[in-house]
């Protein structure tokens, strides 16, 4: 296959690697991405159910621990007026307040340690045995710590931007948390009326003596204010007198005849710039306006249109010529004359402007003088006027205050009211049991998200086809079966790498010939004839591979060798039961034959190349320098080479044999093999130039990918059952 640009520019490969592109996944929809996230609850669904139990179980264990507790409200409307009741020398009256600080001074005073030792001697007179219920002790030392419980349990609450106050108090027992509740309002209306009271009455009797001075200054004041007006002839109405009023119209009247004056003016010289100009008066404004020369301009149309026509038949001094010519003449210097006399009009309107112009600023010129002498009286006026009103703006204010202060000391009690008494609650208001609950099904279900959003987050693990080729570059082969996600009961006894050809319609039969499908027939790769599976690390699988896909194709018909290339740990005899007497180190070694070290798997005909187990050596991986020899010998004899390697992690050697074959399969275990681990052995791959040609999910689970892998090719492989797969 072609080889992707980024590896290319990194290092070359050696012969004709496969290297697999893999595209980059389109970004999904809100569908797509909720059947993921679907998946991976149903995929961490253990731990999730843990964290949201044992959130749950905290809530459930802490709620039914608390205690009960009850809760009553009494409702007050307050005015939240704020008495300022100022000194004899400021003259501010005392208003009612709206504001927010105003009524959450009374959620103060409500509050306030005053009507709680209040309520705690009122309730301790009315029931012998109060202090003790509130403070929950045999004898309490002093009042202070009943009114301290009494604060502490109390709640003074306002509803949005009303002036109405929620008086609330908690306590075990429900009467008595009615009874503190009620108490509180009565003592807090007790308080209020008291001090209001007081400050009223005190300050009425102050107001009342300044008011009756004020009223003779008042009196004084005003009629000297009348005297000082006719003495000085200053009459006046709406306002002013009625000199600024003539001066004002007279103003009017000489800025009207100023601009008559300036437009005519302007008329008259614009026509004698026209006429200077070479103009012969018929586009002046005034003339172009004139009904009488718009019907004289129609007569010489109508007679220039005839002189044009006589022309044009006959010669000059022709008689009807000559009288044409004549009647155009007379024509023309009518209309000069009416345009003279138009000019003549626009001097006279100038005329006749200029002379209202100037009486105008005449009779305003006098009106002025007049009153020029009026304002210089007019100064003492106003001195004499604002002290008046000073006056008596003070007289309505002091007026104002008595009566406010007389009317809070008549209903001074109703500033503020109780209008909702408290009730005996018959439901406990702590703990909130059902809402604890939702808080606590909420809170697990978040905990549970941040916990599988952390364990999908830190997973470094391989789940499906689509994470191997996005996370590793590599080209997704297959899915190798794990037996007990696929097989039956009676299937459950069969070796694992006796399954693919005991039951060839299997999925991991199918998963074997995929393999060596995707191999054989990748471009440029000659059929793939020598084949190695391998793996990072051991425990992965690869045996039971490697196995299994020599088997196939040896019942394929191919002449088929299957290589032990662990030289340390060789599995393959082992698995099939075979028993060697020679092994890869020896023929490569030249100590014993091909004759005498193949042996042959009679269940499927495929021949087998073993690896003694014996205590490995530095000569051991001298010889596996040589295994292109030794592939040398074996190319003439078989069709397929296949090579179980070592782990690329572990030994060293299986890069050395990696590097003379034609393709590679990398395995990798399904959900067991870190990510790390993988691409640490796939850089070490890639250091000498080898490159696998797929990965191979080893060890699959089918039935959980079937639950969660939805970007797994085999999500649906239950589906494949009508193609006889078991």
């Amino acid at each position: 296959m072609t080889e992707t640009s980024d590896q290319a520019a990194r290092m070359p490969l050696p012969r004709s690697r496969a290297v697999v592109a893999v595209p980059k996944s389109a970004t999904g929809n809100a569908t797509d991405a909720a059947r993921r996230a679907l998946a991976v609850l149903r995929r961490r669904w253990l731990p999730a159910l843990a964290v949201f139990l044992a959130v749950i179980g905290g809530v459930i264990y802490y709620t039914w621990r608390q205690p009960l507790a009850y809760t009553a409200s009494a409702s007050l409307v307050v005015n939240a007026r704020i008495l300022d009741v100022v000194s004899p020398d400021k003259g501010v009256v005392p208003k009612a307040s709206d504001s927010d600080a105003a009524v959450n001074t009374e959620v103060q005073i409500l509050q306030s340690r005053e009507v709680a030792q209040r309520v705690a001697a009122t309730l301790s007179q009315q029931e012998p045995g109060f202090a003790e219920r509130v403070t929950e002790q045999a004898q309490p030392r002093a009042d202070r710590i009943v009114a301290n419980v009494l604060q502490s349990k109390l709640s003074v609450r306002r509803p949005g931007d009303t002036n109405v106050l929620s008086v609330s108090y908690t306590a075990a027992d429900p009467e008595l948390a009615a009874k503190v509740a009620n108490a509180f309002g009565a003592e807090y209306l007790a308080v209020k009326s008291g001090t209001r009271l007081g400050a009223a009455r005190s300050a009425d009797a102050d107001i009342s003596t300044q008011i009756e001075s004020m009223r003779s200054q008042v009196e004084q004041a005003e009629a000297a204010v009348a005297r000082y007006k006719a003495a000085n002839n200053l009459l006046s109405a709406e306002g002013s007198t009625l000199t600024e009023q003539e001066v004002s119209l007279y103003r009017q009247q000489e800025a009207t005849a100023n601009t008559t004056l300036a437009e005519d003016r302007a008329r008259l010289n614009t026509a004698r710039a026209q006429l200077r100009g070479g103009s012969t008066g018929e586009d002046v404004g005034e003339a172009l306006g004139s009904s009488v020369i718009a019907g004289l301009r129609q007569q010489q149309a109508q007679a220039g249109a005839r002189v044009a026509e006589l022309r044009t038949r006959y010669k000059d001094g022709y008689p009807e010529l000559e009288k044409a010519k004549q009647q155009l003449a007379e024509v023309n210097q009518a209309i000069q004359a009416e345009i003279r006399r138009v000019i003549s009009n626009l001097e006279a309107r100038v005329s006749v402007s200029q002379q209202r112009a100037a009486t105008a600023s005449g009779i305003l010129g006098g009106a002025r003088g007049e009153l020029a002498s009026n304002n210089a009286a007019s100064v003492r006026l106003g001195e004499l006027v604002r002290r008046a009103d000073a006056l008596k703006a003070t007289y309505q204010a002091m007026m104002e205050r008595r009566n406010a202060v007389t009317s809070e000391a008549m209903i001074g009690t109703a500033d503020a009211r109780v209008f909702s008494p408290a009730q005996v609650p018959e439901t406990p208001s702590s703990p909130n049991r059902k809402l604890n609950l939702v808080i606590g099904t909420m809170l697990g279900v978040l905990l549970a998200g941040i916990v599988v959003a952390l364990l999908q987050m830190f997973d470094r693990r391989i789940t499906t086809s689509h994470d191997a080729e996005r996370l590793l570059g590599l080209r997704h082969l297959a899915n190798w079966p794990l037996l007990r996600s696929i097989a039956t009961r009676e299937e459950r006894g069969i070796a694992p790498a006796d399954f693919a050809m005991e039951r060839p319609l299997s999925m991991v039969a199918e998963a074997a010939r995929n393999v060596l499908v995707a191999v054989e027939r990748s471009d440029e790769l000659g059929g793939g004839r020598t084949i190695a599976v391998t793996s990072s690390r051991p425990e992965e699988g690869k045996t039971t591979l490697a196995i299994s896909l020599a088997r196939l194709s040896a019942l394929g018909g191919r002449r088929t060798v299957l290589v032990d290339g662990d030289i340390r740990r060789g599995r393959v005899c082992p698995t099939l039961g075979l028993t060697p007497v020679a092994g890869v180190v020896e023929v490569m070694q030249g100590k014993a034959t091909l004759r005498d070290a193949l042996l042959k798997d009679e269940a499927s005909g495929c021949s087998v190349l073993p690896a003694l187990v014996q205590r490995y050596d530095a000569g051991q991986f001298g010889a596996a320098d040589r295994f292109d020899k030794l592939l040398e010998m074996l190319s003439p004899l078989f069709d397929t080479i296949i090579i179980d390697t070592p782990p690329v992690l572990a030994a060293a050697e299986s890069r050395a044999i990696l590097q003379d074959v034609d393709a590679v399969v990398f395995a990798v275990r399904w959900n067991t093999t870190l990510l790390p681990v993988i691409r640490a052995a796939l850089k070490r791959l890639r250091d000498v130039d080898v490159e696998p040609v797929g990965v191979v999910l080893t060890l699959a689970d089918m039935r959980a990918i079937a639950r969660y892998g939805i970007d797994d090719v085999d999500y649906s492989y239950k589906a494949y059952t009508n193609y006889g797969y078991s």
